[in-house]
C-alpha cells in the first residue's frame, strides 16, 4: 500500500534476530537488488517514539542514518 511500485508477489520478509529497546527488525526483500528494513517498536517505551524524529534530525545535518520511507507512530512501525 505504501510502496505501490513493488511487486507484492516477489516480496519476502525475514526476521532479523537482533533487536534492541523492545524493537523487532525485519528484512524485506523486494527484488534481488532491493531490500528494506521494517522496524516494529513497542509504544510503551518512550525512547522508541523518538526514533524517527531523531533520524530525520540527523539526516538534515547530513549525518548518515538509514533513510526512512514511511512511519506509522500509531502502529509503532518504521
Amino acid at each position: 500500500m505504501h510502496f505501490p511500485r513493488l511487486d507484492v508477489d516477489q516480496i519476502r520478509i525475514r526476521p532479523i534476530e537482533k533487536g534492541g529497546s523492545d524493537r523487532k527488525f525485519y528484512r524485506i526483500r523486494c527484488s534481488p537488488e532491493q531490500t528494506l528494513i521494517l522496524v516494529k517498536y513497542n509504544l510503551e517505551r518512550e525512547e522508541n517514539r523518538h526514533y524517527v524524529q531523531i533520524a530525520r534530525f540527523l539526516d538534515e545535518r547530513e549525518i548518515r542514518v538509514p533513510k526512512i520511507y514511511f512511519d506509522d507512530p500509531a502502529e509503532g512501525l518504521v
